[in-house]
């Protein structure tokens, strides 16, 4: 869920004679040493000079785009969309640990949610008020009542109505997470125009309806140390229920 930062380093290994000497010139330098630093040094001469006429073309070249507004066609005819990310740093005993995490909408009406993404997972799962551990009370929740876009499922997707109802528990490094499964509308982006949104969804770009896993227990280790509410991984479909589950398909 979290990368470990840390640093690495390689030891190379250098042939030296057996019997500790060393074949000099005349001037005390190795003749292949000397060869080979005299090539060096016309690589590099040759390099500069091409670096510096690349330098030259670059300058000629119209600057690239920062960011993509809407009125900037993407090259598909869609328009871009972006999400503001914040990163969350935890010091444990021996190592840094990193998340980056950003807002989605989620619902109709749509709530904002903040989810890591996870590029070690395949589903969305965000805490829900079936949850009613001191872990999921300090994130916010999500309501399945309060969204008129929202669907009770089963595994398959078929929609639950009454009796026995599929749930999944799901390992996230030293934690866990337990659920049942939602279908709702969930975006990527600020919404300024939400009329429509339920009949639209297929035409916005940022806005898609999601199979997720509403969590009704979330394990304290480690998910009470996160500012985020929840996760949305971005790994391939095999690592989600069905395909729906996948936020990349």
């Amino acid at each position: 869920l979290l990368s470990d930062l840390t640093e690495s380093f390689e030891e190379d290994e250098v042939d030296m004679p057996q019997d500790g000497t060393e074949l000099v010139d005349q001037n005390g330098q190795s003749p292949d040493l000397a060869e080979y630093s005299a090539k060096l040094d016309a690589v590099g001469e040759k390099d500069e000079a091409e670096a510096e006429e690349e330098d030259d073309e670059d300058d000629e070249r119209e600057p690239l785009p920062t960011q993509c507004n809407k009125e900037d066609d993407p090259g598909d005819g869609e328009e871009a969309f972006s999400v503001r990310l914040t990163r969350q740093v935890m010091n444990d005993d021996n190592y840094v640990r990193s998340a980056y995490y950003g807002t989605l909408m989620v619902g109709t009406p749509p709530i904002e949610m903040t989810v890591v993404f996870d590029t070690g997972s395949g589903h969305l799962v965000l805490p829900s008020m079936y949850c009613k551990s001191e872990t999921c009370k300090a994130h916010r929740r999500y309501r399945r009542s309060a969204s008129k876009s929202a669907r009770d499922i089963m595994t398959k997707g078929q929609t639950w109505e009454s009796g026995m109802r599929d749930s999944v528990t799901i390992s996230f490094g030293t934690g866990e997470v337990t659920g049942v499964f939602v279908e709702d509308i969930i975006c990527m982006n600020q919404l300024t125009n939400m009329s429509n949104l339920t009949s639209e969804v297929g035409s916005r770009p940022e806005c898609t309806r999601l199979h997720f896993i509403a969590a009704t227990e979330l394990s304290e280790d480690p998910f009470a140390k996160f500012h985020f509410d929840g996760i949305l991984g971005l790994g391939l479909s095999g690592l989600s229920q069905t395909a729906e589950f996948n936020f990349m398909e």
